[in-house]
Order: structure tokens, then sequence, then C-alpha cells
């Protein structure tokens, strides 16, 4: 299997939801030599759109699994196993199931298993706005690879023009947790700068354009400098006035994950050297409300 992914042709390679991950992830096998025989969605139109784009054929989702060498499942998290579950008894021997959820492990693919196919989970560690959006953005994403063909998973990311991580199933939610912390979460650390901005004497529309420079230039220090080296601000410099100051203004609905997030800045503080240990005790006091 892994040999023949290597090359990448005659592959009979079928998709099974054409999202805006599955339909990226087509496009770009595709034009990497492999050939991409059927595909299959709720969504008639999108299915008919993608088919004609890569010279594909819709079909129904037993006769993509019928006859397709690997198959790739990209449909929502939540509607994966039940729809392996139903199709069990379609998937074959050899045959390579491959799903792209980032907190579902391989296992999910268990009834695909138990008829011998081979189980592979492939996640991009990427966020897709739209397909074309994706499509540049797939080169040098790095992709979380795990399952019962890892190699395949490799050469598969390769031919995505990504980079490729080899991970365990049971690390696969810790993995995913952790993407979430610095990209879902973002936005929601933008929004509580948004409306604190505005409390500040900002207009609305001008807070979130003048924090995404801010937020870009922390972007370039955790680039160019790493951890903990890229951690700036009050608590890093020990600068106990502020946070103090801070803890007084904000509004309880902010205070406590300002409480939780400067505690964590604590730690790495000191790891970093700019916080003396005597200073990060007296912080740690502030940010507990411990008198």
């Amino acid at each position: 299997m892994a040999e023949s992914l290597l090359r990448g042709e005659g592959m009979e390679v079928g998709i099974i939801g054409t999202g805006t991950v599955g339909s990226t992830i087509a496009i770009r096998l595709w034009q990497s030599g492999y050939h991409i025989t059927y595909v299959a969605s709720r969504t008639t139109e999108k299915a008919a759109g993608l088919a004609r784009r890569i010279g594909a054929k819709v079909a129904q989702i037993e006769r993509v699994i019928e006859e397709s060498e690997v198959v790739f499942i990209t449909t929502p998290d939540q509607t994966i196993e039940s729809l392996v579950k139903k199709y069990a008894a379609v998937f074959k021997p050899h045959q390579l199931v491959v799903h792209c959820s980032g907190a579902l492990s391989s296992r999910i693919l268990q009834p695909a298993r138990e008829q011998g196919a081979k189980a592979l989970s492939i996640h991009p560690l990427q966020s897709f706005a739209s397909i074309e959006l994706a499509l540049q953005a797939l080169e040098s994403t790095h992709f979380s690879i795990e399952g019962d063909e890892p190699e395949a998973g490799v050469e598969i990311v390769k031919a995505l023009g990504g980079i490729p991580h080899i991970i365990s199933p049971e690390g696969k939610i810790l993995y995913h947790a952790g993407a979430c912390f610095v990209s879902n979460y973002l936005a929601v650390l933008a929004e509580i700068g948004v409306k604190l901005l505005e409390m500040g004497g900002f207009q609305s529309e001008e807070a979130l354009p003048a924090l995404i420079p801010l937020m870009q230039g922390s972007v370039d220090n955790l680039r160019n400098l790493g951890l903990p080296d890229a951690l700036t601000g009050p608590v890093s410099r020990g600068d106990i006035g502020v946070v103090r100051s801070h803890l007084a203004k904000l509004p309880a609905e902010y205070r406590e994950v300002y409480r939780l997030l400067g505690l964590k800045a604590t730690v790495i503080g000191e790891e970093k050297g700019t916080l003396r240990a005597d200073t990060k005790e007296q912080i740690v006091k502030l940010l507990t409300g411990d008198k």
C-alpha cells in the first residue's frame, strides 16, 4: 500500500464529503497525480462542482467505498462514526480508510478495520476558510498522522504539500486541544481585547484593526524568538502595579480569564529570566486573591 501511494499513480481514491476540507484534499491529490474516481456528498451541487473540476464522478456513498482503494471520509466529526457503522459491510480488505478529524482518532474507523481495511487519521493543523485559501495554505501546513499505515499517511501529506507528524491515538485529543487554544481561542481573546479597547475609548470599528498588528507582532516574536522569550508584558517584567491596576478595573467577566492566563504567564516569565522568584510570588498572590 505505502509503495503504491508513493507513486500516486493508478490509485482509485474516493472522497466522501465535499466541504472545504474534502474538496481541498481532493483537488491537491488530483494535482499531485492521484486518480480521484468518485465523490459523494449530501449536497449534490457541491459534489458535482468538485467532480467537474477533477474529472471524477458523483456517486452514492456505497459506490465510492466499493470502487476505491483509498477512501477519504471528510464529513463533519459527528457523522463519521455513524457513517462507518452504516456502511461497515461495504469496506474491504487492504483498503485504506482515512478520516480528517482533528479530535477523533483512527479508532473510530473500527467497523472498517473489522472488514480488513486499514484505518488512518490525517488532520491538517490549519484553519480553512475557503477552498481556494485552503489550497494556498496547504503548502507547509503541518499535519498529524496516526493509525494503521502511518507511512502511507506521510506520503499523502507530502503529496498535499504538507509537513507530516506521526502521533499516537492516545495523544490525539490533547493535540487537538492544543490547536484549539491557539486557533479558536485566539478569536476569543481578540473579542475580549476589542471590548476592553472600546471601554477605553476606541470606536467599535477601530478596535480590531488596531489590535491585529499587535497580535501579528506577537506571532512574529514566537516565530523569531520562540518560547519563553516571546512573552512580553507586565507579568513577564514583574510590574506588580500594572497587574494590580488591571485587576481593579477589569469587568468581572474578564477578570477570571486574566487571572488564569496571568498565572501561566508567571511560570513562563520565570523561565525567561525576566521575572524574579520573589516578584513572581507577589504576582501569584495578587492573581489568586491571596492576601
